[in-house]
């Protein structure tokens, strides 16, 4: 997480300073839509989305589709029994969890610019359905042969940890060779964010932005086995950082 976050403010260092250089010396223009790009990174996962922005500013309704990642916030790295040979695995996962929501809200011109403002503050919300995308974890494990005790085969499988032992793991599987046999699950999501734009010019949008983010959905959501007293959650909680840049005409 503390890696993530820092990768994004070394991307901070080079993006801002080209957002102020710009320079504002257009004729004055009314600028009534606009499509902006963001990537964020949460305590529960990366995310990215793409929002169509509609009407003039101080409010501008927006309509976006956002995909999220959701870990389960228990989730821990366990490294494998062959040590650095393998790869680290989550204990106890049985499915990777996306959220993909399509959204409309509002966003306001809280510091708007001009006036000696040389930074741009909007606030906004939007709430819209949740669809979840459940798929199995994988892992890769050691098998033996039988009459072939030095020669054993390395296999993929979904993680079951009330059938896979410590012994057996080498690590968590990549995405290629994983299997893709998704589930849906639905909910509602509402998210909330400020941003803040540091281009000189009402028809580039370039900037950072927090978010809290609320995905809930009608049953719980299966990500880790219910193994040791776990009880899976139908409602996730997150707050996020990211980037922001688009434009408007």
């Amino acid at each position: 997480m503390i890696q993530r976050f820092v990768s994004l403010l070394l991307a901070f260092t080079l993006f801002i300073p080209l957002s102020l250089a710009q320079d504002d010396e257009d004729a004055p223009v009314i600028y009534d839509q606009g499509m902006v790009f963001s990537i964020y990174n949460s305590n529960l996962g990366w995310g990215g989305g793409l929002t169509y922005l509609l009407g003039e500013s101080p409010r501008q309704y927006v309509i976006s589709l956002e995909l999220q990642q959701i870990r389960d916030a228990r989730e821990a790295l366990t490294a494998p029994f062959i040590g650095d040979q393998g790869k680290r695995y989550v204990f106890g996962k049985v499915n990777n969890f996306w959220n993909l929501s399509p959204m409309i809200g509002v966003y306001y011109d809280a510091i708007p610019r001009g006036r000696g403002n040389i930074l741009k503050m909007r606030i906004g919300g939007k709430i819209g359905p949740a669809i979840g995308v459940l798929n199995p974890y994988h892992i890769e494990l050691y098998k033996a042969v039988p009459g072939r005790p030095f020669s054993p085969e390395f296999v993929v499988e979904p993680y079951n940890p009330n059938e896979h032992t410590f012994g057996e793991i080498v690590g968590r599987a990549s995405f290629w060779s994983s299997d893709f046999s998704p589930t849906v699950q639905l909910g509602g999501s509402v998210h909330l964010n400020a941003m803040v734009d540091f281009s000189r010019t009402e028809a580039v949008i370039r900037g950072i932005e927090l978010g809290v983010n609320a995905d809930i959905f009608f049953k719980e959501v299966p990500i880790l086995a219910e193994i040791n007293g776990v009880q899976n959650r139908r409602a996730f909680i997150s707050v996020s950082a990211g980037l922001v840049f688009g434009g408007k005409w």
